[in-house]
């Protein structure tokens, strides 16, 4: 009887592991290949399946006779190249300006985020977490500065090197909070600039007609 349940207890455990496996493996394969814009259900599925299967191992013995082990020594490894690949990926766009790109690489990093607490073993303080906030910061400076150009250049008059330095700004970055305040402050000069450039126009013309009377 004790034998059967044993028998019983390995199976399902073995079974489980299998299918946690294979749920890691779509979860991750969804989030990697970006193949929808909204990644939040497929982070916290990752998240969650790889802590269950993590936690298997408490049935220590039958978790080893199953490969339990082997699966998790897997994903750690799957999980710490790609880590490297991404890094050096995301190195690659910003140095070449390839900033589409460079955007859906970072919404990954964040999306991989969820792995921090349960991969502390593989990456301690330097995972997808760290990744992510290193470059969106490197990002967000690179792009006030270049909205401070803007800003110089369109209040001389300057429009062409505007619009050239604001292209250095990412658009649809994960927060797009900056992106949504840039775009306020430059409508308001624009309506600035647009009003004053009018309110000369209509003085010029005051003055060339007082001129002719005259």
């Amino acid at each position: 009887m004790a034998a059967d349940m044993n028998e019983y207890q390995g199976n399902y455990i073995g079974e489980y592991g299998d299918f946690l496996d294979k749920e890691i493996k779509r979860n991750f394969k969804h989030i990697t290949k970006l193949e929808q814009s909204d990644l939040s259900q497929y982070t916290e599925d990752l998240n969650s399946y790889f802590q269950a299967l993590s936690s298997l191992d408490r049935y220590e013995l039958v978790f080893e006779s199953r490969q339990g082990g082997n699966k998790i020594e897997h994903w750690h490894r799957e999980f710490f190249n790609y880590y490297h690949f991404l890094e050096n990926h995301i190195e690659v766009c910003k140095i070449s300006g390839k900033n589409e790109e460079l955007k859906n690489l970072l919404i990954i990093a964040q999306a991989l985020s969820c792995l921090a607490r349960v991969c502390k073993v593989i990456f301690k303080d330097n995972g997808f977490r760290v990744l992510y906030w290193q470059y969106r910061l490197d990002i967000a400076k690179s792009s006030r500065e270049a909205y401070k150009q803007a800003m110089d250049y369109l209040f001389k008059g300057d429009y062409t090197s505007a619009d050239l330095a604001l292209s250095d700004i990412v658009e649809k970055l994960p927060d797009s909070t900056f992106l949504k305040q840039i775009k306020y402050e430059l409508q308001f000069s624009l309506d600035k600039l647009i009003g004053f450039t009018e309110t000369s126009a209509h003085w010029l013309d005051g003055k060339i007609e007082r001129d002719e009377d005259n």
